[in-house]
């Protein structure tokens, strides 16, 4: 697991959500660069699923109203993001149930395991 020194949290924090706020707006996806930061930070895991969906939701709002204001989104689109909430809660509800049983070290390595099978699928498509 990676950690991250307290000392080095300020230039980091900018950073990652630099990188990761890039990342988003070429690719759509900024999900792994702030799951493996806020997972060097060894915060407990009701803080980390926290996090992360606090930045799900916000990067996810920001992308939906930015492809609005470049016109790549209709209003019909944008209803049906809009429309999307619901079952996002219901999911992120059922997640938070599902963490709540799970032991400490179990959730770090589904984490990991997650964010690297992320990142191998990004690079098989990639090369497909």
């Amino acid at each position: 697991t990676p950690t991250m020194p307290v000392k080095t949290e300020r230039v980091a924090g900018p950073a990652v959500g630099l990188a990761a706020g890039v990342m988003g707006g070429i690719t759509g996806i900024f999900a792994p660069l702030v799951a493996v930061y806020v997972q060097a930070l060894q915060v407990e895991k009701q803080v980390f699923v926290f996090w992360l969906t606090a930045s799900f939701f916000i990067g996810g709002a920001v992308q939906v109203l930015s492809y609005y204001r470049l016109g790549l989104y209709n209003n019909a689109i944008l209803l049906y993001a809009v429309a999307t909430f619901v079952p996002v809660v219901l999911g992120t509800r059922l997640g938070f149930w599902i963490q709540d049983r799970l032991p400490g070290p179990t959730f770090r390595r589904l984490v990991l395991l997650l964010v690297l099978a992320s990142g191998v699928n990004l690079i098989v498509r990639y090369f497909s």
